[in-house]
């Protein structure tokens, strides 16, 4: 479906238009600013796709300054048809609308309705996708191509948070691991200090009881010194107390026997080692802070081996996202050969689609505006101002190869108006002769 004339009355900037596109491809509207080309395009936008379809773009003042009422014609082929659209100006001020769409046997029910049944209008201006950020252009030709990554893309970047998060969890458990001392030689629990102070006690106790052994022998030899001592001199009067005498000997024979029986009880008494028990005892708290420490580090490496784990399992589910996206861009139909994308933006032949030369990047971008209007074979571009004659020739060329339309809007400067079909002044078209356009 291709439009063959057009014509436009008291719409926008418009005092009175006719455009004859019938066998044009390239379709050129020149003009000075502020005479009404984008009127002219916007006028052809309103009958065709209405206020749906133009959204925020559609005219806050759709009637010419001073008029009652105004109109748009447009003939279509294929199948052919008539669509017209009618505005009045109400007393109070507001503009009313009325949609006519006639086929070769009268006027169609549901005009609007029969307008998008026959195509599906995505994008008018071409130009738009070269003039969009990057992300922009990302998003449009991925969607052109029916490809939709935005559920892997967001099951990615949670995936590369969580990761991140991992990573550094085991950046900061690993740093921690080369802080942490490990000791050799230390048991892997920690010692008992109140059990080591119980066998001191006891040892300790033990020891006392020997010492008190001790203290009777030395108390029996000093009896039996005191013995002696007065045998000693009870001998010296040895005659005179005879029987003092025995009475002393029979004391001697009695401590004598009592030293005797108490050596051996002291004879068989071992010392027990209270000073390996201190030494322990002086060392405990160094050994068990040894095994606490070894304990923790071992947590630590435990942890540094769950997190790199874990952040290995990350990654695999994230690289599985990346060939799940490889795959699908495989599979897809690009409409421009060379054409791909990455996380930043668009590419062609594998460099940024804005390092393209203009002329590429115009011609891409036509491209793409005739993917996303496969029906409706026309295409209204704003602004074409900076393309160059070569770009402008091969963008004929592109169209003629492609059965398409496109009606171009150019701020004519100096000797531009030769390139145009025709020029716009003060609301009124005047052809050029160069495209056929026709003069009112």
């Amino acid at each position: 479906m291709r439009v063959l004339t057009y014509e436009a009355h008291n719409v926008g900037r418009l005092s009175e238009v006719k455009f004859d596109l019938t066998g044009r491809h390239l379709y050129i509207i020149g003009g000075k600013n502020s005479a009404g080309k984008t009127s002219a395009l916007n006028a052809l936008k309103m009958a065709l796709c209405g206020r749906s379809g133009m959204g925020d773009d559609y005219p806050e003042i759709s009637l010419r300054e001073g008029e009652d009422e105004g109109w748009v014609k447009v003939e279509l082929d294929a199948p052919k048809l008539t669509v017209e659209l009618y505005l009045k100006r109400r007393r109070d001020g507001q503009v009313v609308e009325k949609l006519k769409v006639a086929g070769e046997n009268g006027d169609l029910p549901s005009p609007r309705a029969v307008l998008q049944q026959l195509y599906s209008l995505k994008a008018f201006d071409p130009l738009a996708f070269e003039r969009m950020d990057k992300k922009s252009k990302r998003k449009m030709l991925l969607e052109l191509v029916g490809v939709d990554l935005t559920s892997l893309e967001q099951e990615y970047k949670r995936l590369f948070d969580e990761r991140a998060a991992v990573n550094k969890e085991g950046k900061r458990l690993a740093a921690l691991v080369e802080t942490m001392p490990q000791h050799d030689g230390v048991p892997d629990i920690e010692v008992s200090l109140s059990d080591l102070v119980c066998r001191r006690d006891r040892r300790q106790a033990h020891n006392q009881r020997n010492e008190k052994e001790r203290q009777r022998l030395s108390e029996r030899k000093h009896n039996e010194d005191a013995a002696r001592a007065n045998v000693a001199r009870i001998e010296a009067e040895l005659r005179a107390l005879e029987r003092e005498l025995e009475s002393a000997k029979n004391a001697l024979d009695q401590a004598e026997v009592l030293t005797d029986t108490q050596q051996k009880t002291v004879d068989a008494l071992e010392d027990q080692d209270v000073a390996e028990v201190t030494r322990q005892m002086e060392t405990a708290e160094d050994t068990n802070r040894k095994v606490r420490e070894n304990k923790a580090r071992a947590a630590a490496v435990a942890s540094l081996a769950t997190a790199r784990a874990e952040w290995k399992k990350l990654d695999a589910d994230m690289q599985a996202i990346k060939d799940s996206q490889v795959s699908a861009l495989e599979n897809a139909k690009w409409p421009v050969e060379g054409l791909g994308f990455d996380e930043d933006g668009v590419l062609f032949n594998g460099l940024p689609f804005e390092q393209a030369s203009k002329s590429q990047r115009v011609l891409i971008s036509t491209r793409i505006g005739m993917a996303l209007n496969p029906e409706l074979k026309l295409l209204v571009c704003e602004d074409g101002s900076d393309l160059d004659e070569d770009t402008l020739q091969s963008l004929d060329k592109a169209l003629e190869d492609n059965g398409f339309q496109m009606i171009l809007e150019l701020v004519t400067r100096g000797g531009d108006d030769d390139l145009c079909a025709v020029v716009i002044e003060d609301g009124k078209a005047r052809g050029t002769g160069r495209q056929g356009g026709e003069s009112q």
